[in-house]
Formats: structure tokens, sequence, C-alpha cells
């Protein structure tokens, strides 16, 4: 069974908008307290930390990265989740993985799955990024990331709080 919430797609969409607006108190206000968002493998609990990770990313106008857009390519629906395939793309204008800026446009898919509450908060966020990918668009198509060996491709990149 597929589940089609009406509640859950209006919450998904008060959080991408409010993303996309960086709107910091609008994304926050889209999780539930106890929220879990998992980015690179790594998981940040609670309010407190969820803010701190989009801070770090720039979705508060401040961060590693500005001009920060999410782009909607394609919605699923599944009977505990709504999946979403997008595209992640901005300008890293501070401080990433401890590079200084390059101040170079990126542009990269993610993937991220949402789980909600009943009133439509996100108890879940996951994203899955190449962070590969981008640490290349951004250093240069032969630059390696810190962490990130070239034969494995190694853990994904951490982002230092």
């Amino acid at each position: 069974m597929i589940h089609t919430s009406r509640t859950w797609d209006e919450g998904l969409q008060r959080h991408l908008r409010a993303e996309n607006e960086h709107d910091m108190a609008g994304i926050m206000s889209t999780f539930g307290d106890q929220a879990v968002f998992v980015w690179g493998g790594q998981p940040y609990r609670g309010q407190v930390e969820i803010r701190r990770l989009h801070e770090a990313l720039g979705f508060g106008d401040q961060g590693a990265f500005s001009e920060l857009r999410v782009i909607e390519r394609q919605r699923h629906h599944s009977r505990n989740a709504i999946i979403v395939e997008q595209t992640f793309r901005g300008r890293h204008t501070g401080t990433w993985e401890g590079a200084a800026p390059t101040f170079k446009d990126f542009d990269v898919p993610v993937c991220r799955v949402f789980e909600f509450d009943d009133e439509g908060r996100l108890i879940s966020e996951r994203a899955h990024v190449d962070q590969g990918l981008l640490w290349r668009q951004i250093h240069g198509e032969a630059a390696l990331p810190p962490r990130i060996p070239a034969r494995t491709g190694g853990p994904t990149l951490r982002i230092t709080m």
C-alpha cells in the first residue's frame, strides 16, 4: 500500500519552500522535536543539531554555500515515506571540510527520504548526496576530497561543528 497523505505532501512542500527561501525558522518548524537528519551517513538529532547542519550548509544565508536551491525532479510515495529526487545547486562561498571558498558553482543530484508524523512534521530526513562529485565540482576534476581515497570512494564527508 502506498501512502499518499495530503498532510505529508503539504509538510514536504512547506519544508522545500522554506529551504529555497533560506527561511531558517520555516525550515525548523517543519521538523518534529525529536527529528533526525542524516547527511553523509552522519545523524544530526534534534532541533539544535539539525539547525546547525542547515546553517553550516548555508540555508540560513551563512555557511559553506550560498545561492542554495533544491530543485525537485521526481517525487515518489511509499507506505512510510516520501522519496524525492532532486538537484542541489549553489556556490561554494565559505569554508567546507576545511577548504577555503572557491566561489565555484555546483549542481549535484541528491535523493532525500522524508518520514513524517501524523501532523505532517518531519521525524526523519535522509539525504543521499555524492559528496565526491560535489567536491570535484568546486575543486576541479582531479581533486580528491580529504577522507575519500581514490581507490574505494571511502567514507562520506562530514560537516564539522
